[in-house]
């Protein structure tokens, strides 16, 4: 089979605009080349809006906590299948950022770091 048929059954299986954007491509190494590096692309454009996301997701968004915690925990696993990974103290400072600020917060947030219960995540969250 010659490179531009190969080539061109690899396009046939693609959407008719994904086509358009690939038919320039005749050897079926440097096609798949280019697809490979548009997915990454792609994945690295869904971590930033995940990135973005968990920035922007408060305890006010959700009813329980525990929601709210679970859909930080969410989104960090699809930052991780982006290759994007968010460690603990990032988390943490995120968490306490994120809490409202009512006076009633406030005097929680002193707690735990008074307190030095504020060190991680999972303290956090048991005190949550």
């Amino acid at each position: 089979m010659n490179n531009v048929k190969a080539s061109g059954q690899i396009t046939d299986m693609m959407e008719q605009t994904m086509q358009l954007r690939y038919r320039e491509y005749k050897k079926p190494k440097e096609l798949l080349n280019k697809i490979k590096a548009g997915v990454e692309k792609m994945v690295k454009l869904d971590g930033q809006h995940e990135r973005e996301k968990l920035v922007l997701c408060t305890v006010a968004s959700y009813s329980p906590v525990a929601e709210w915690v679970s859909a930080q925990d969410v989104m960090i696993r699809d930052l991780w299948i982006c290759d994007v990974t968010i460690h603990d103290n990032l988390r943490t400072f995120n968490i306490l950022w994120n809490l409202p600020k009512s006076a009633e917060w406030k005097m929680f947030n002193t707690f735990l770091e008074l307190c030095g219960i504020a060190d991680t995540t999972a303290d956090i969250g048991t005190h949550l």
